[in-house]
């Protein structure tokens, strides 16, 4: 778990936020987090070979969207809340939990784990 203070207080229900806490993703999470991270990885991605031509890529709104899902999940907070913070702690929040979203995504799946049973042979069954 990763604290990271906000620049500007959250308004919610119970009152201000003030931090918030990067966490490892559930499973509820990580399938937010599937259909999100690998856009922002390719645009990460085009955006450092730009960089190196002294170019930037400008992210799409889709890259943003990407962002505030990502740190809504890792926060616990939601999306709809995660998009009322500022950018600068959304940026934040997604940098911080990078490490954390490769660590859950490169767990190995369960059945990849289960024994395996030997194929019956032709005819059975």
């Amino acid at each position: 778990m990763i604290a990271l203070t906000l620049t500007e207080p959250l308004d919610v229900e119970g009152g201000p936020i003030s931090t918030v806490t990067i966490r490892e993703p559930s499973g509820l999470a990580l399938l937010e987090l599937a259909l999100h991270v690998p856009l922002l990885r390719a645009w990460a991605g085009a955006d450092a070979e730009a960089r190196k031509a002294g170019r930037r890529v400008f992210p799409t709104s889709a890259v943003f969207r990407a962002m505030v899902v990502v740190a809504g999940a890792l926060t616990g907070i939601g999306t709809e809340r995660a998009g009322k913070l500022l950018f600068a702690d959304i940026d934040k929040i997604v940098a911080k939990g990078a490490r954390l979203i490769a660590k859950a995504m490169a767990a190995e799946p369960p059945l990849a784990r289960a024994p395996r049973h030997p194929t019956p042979p032709a005819g059975a069954g």
